[in-house]
């Protein structure tokens, strides 16, 4: 009964508790701080692994737009070379064919003047 009377005492007392609620706010402040930099250092994490994702996701979006590019330049130049074949042997064809019909008229009139004579 003398301890709870004596201001001294009572005093102590306080000051024994205020200096738990401290320690003890000082705890949880730093578990806070803790989870912070975790939670900021997994955030970071997880940007630059959408960040190195994304980088992928261009590059082979990237190759293959060059590769239907390329893609696309070779059939236009294996269209265009057939094209150009074909429109020679064309040619050709009309070439021996008119010298087949001039070949033909040519005999047709040998034929005609020697009915003739």
């Amino acid at each position: 009964m003398i301890e709870q009377q004596d201001p001294l005492y009572a005093a102590q007392a306080e000051l024994r508790h205020m200096k738990q609620t401290v320690a003890a706010l000082r705890d949880e402040l730093e578990h806070a701080q803790e989870q912070s930099e975790q939670a900021v250092q997994h955030a970071v994490s997880s940007a630059s692994s959408e960040t190195a994702q994304l980088k992928m996701t261009i590059t082979a979006l990237r190759d293959q737009l060059e590769e239907s590019h390329a893609s696309r330049g070779k059939a236009v130049r294996q269209a265009h070379a057939a094209d150009e074949d074909e429109l020679r042997q064309l040619k050709a064809t009309v070439a021996t064919l008119r010298d087949q019909l001039e070949a033909a008229r040519m005999d047709k009139d040998r034929k005609s003047r020697v009915d003739r004579v």
